[in-house]
Parts: C-alpha cells; structure tokens; sequence
C-alpha cells in the first residue's frame, strides 16, 4: 500500500511515523501456528520479518494510522478503528482522551484485540516469505 504521512488522518505529530525508520516488522505466531495469542512479547518460536521494501501492494487496512506501518498486534479502541497496540497504549499513555483518528472523545480507554485482522495480517506475512515477495 502507498503510504504518504502528509495524507494520514489527524494523528499527533509526536506519534505519527516515530522513530521507526527503517525497523523491521515482526509478525509474531498465534496460537494457530503454535504461538501464543495473548501478546506478542509472550510468543516463542520464529517471528516473520517484512522489510520496508516488503510492504508494497499489502492492503491499507493492515497499517496502523499512527505509525502508517503494518500491524503486528491489532487492537480496536473505542472509536472503533485499529491501531497497533503499542502506539495506542502510548497514545493513551501520554493523557489523550481523544480518539487518534478522528480527535473525538473515547466513551473508554479499552482496547480489544482484533483477532481476525490479526490472523489475515500474519496469514499474508507466512505468504509474502513463502513466495519471496
């Protein structure tokens, strides 16, 4: 997917594409393939790997519209968009209340996995590696 920050939704600049560059993604085994499903810190065995370069052509749904990179652990908040966990947590971390995406107020500060994107995530990850694209 193309990706521009300057076309990204209303996200506090200080969170926006920070200090990423040119991390690498980790997709992290749920419990399907033999991992856990609970967190991806908690997971054992080998995590897949998307460089940079591996994103083009994978579906905007899968970037999270705080950092614009694809997710690793999907979660929903109360506004009821998809965020990468960790973003969001640090988000909300830092004393907003307020929605990333469209600046309204959350009605709560859960956030929920989202186990379907998740699993599609991964599923397309296992076969970007399986086919060498």
């Amino acid at each position: 997917a193309n990706v521009d920050p300057s076309q990204g939704a209303n996200v506090d600049p200080s969170l926006q594409g920070a200090a990423h560059g040119d991390r690498r993604i980790r997709s992290v085994p749920t419990a399907r393939d033999g991992g856990s499903s609970s967190s991806p810190q908690a997971a054992s065995g080998p995590a897949l790997v998307l460089d940079k370069g591996e994103w083009d052509g994978l579906p905007d749904e899968f970037f999270c519209p705080i950092t614009l990179e694809p997710m690793v652990d999907p979660v929903l908040a109360a506004d009821g968009f998809t965020y990468e966990r960790e973003a969001v947590e640090e988000w909300l971390l830092l004393g907003h209340r307020s929605s990333p995406r469209t600046g309204l107020a959350l009605a709560h500060r859960t956030l929920t996995p989202n186990l379907a994107l998740r699993a599609v995530i991964h599923d397309a990850f296992r076969a970007r590696k399986a086919t060498g694209q």
